[in-house]
């Protein structure tokens, strides 16, 4: 007698594996098997030497359903834009001097709240609130390339 047994977990995949070799079967006084070894749960559902194969390998789902198939495709993760971290002395250094007055005078437009922040930060980090101000005006004032090159990590 051979069989084949998985018994899956909750989320569909294979848990436990049982099998004639592992989990012999009863036998009558002959030494013949007559039925399957009762320690292998009810809830453990028979299998091909195929699906056998494709558990081995996580190939192998029980769909909701009660289905034997193949596990569905997992969700795509989307990794959200890495944070930029630009120290400001690297933007200073950047730019040219005519570069840094512009950006001086266009600063003076804003309110006393972004000057301020925007004198006293270390960095400048893409994650925070007046990122896009400072790549509009550096796109305003010095076109997309240029606002790119320095605004890069």
């Amino acid at each position: 007698m051979q069989y084949k047994l998985i018994k899956f977990g909750p989320e569909g995949y294979p848990l436990f594996y049982y099998c004639e070799m592992t989990y012999p079967p009863v036998t009558n006084e002959e030494g013949e098997a007559i039925t399957v070894n009762p320690d292998i749960p009810a809830d453990a559902h028979a299998v091909t030497d195929q699906q056998w194969q494709d558990a081995q390998s996580m190939k192998l789902w029980l769909s909701p359903d009660g289905e034997i198939t193949v596990p569905p495709e997992p969700e795509p993760i989307e990794m959200p834009d890495p944070v930029v971290i630009l120290p400001a002395v690297t933007l200073w250094e950047r730019t040219s001097k005519k570069e840094a007055a512009d950006i001086e005078a266009a600063m003076e437009t804003q309110d006393a709240r972004s000057r301020n922040i925007f004198r006293t930060a270390t960095t400048f980090r893409s994650d925070h609130e007046l990122w896009p101000l400072l790549e509009q005006m550096a796109t305003e004032l010095f076109g997309e390339a240029r606002a790119a090159e320095l605004l890069a990590a």
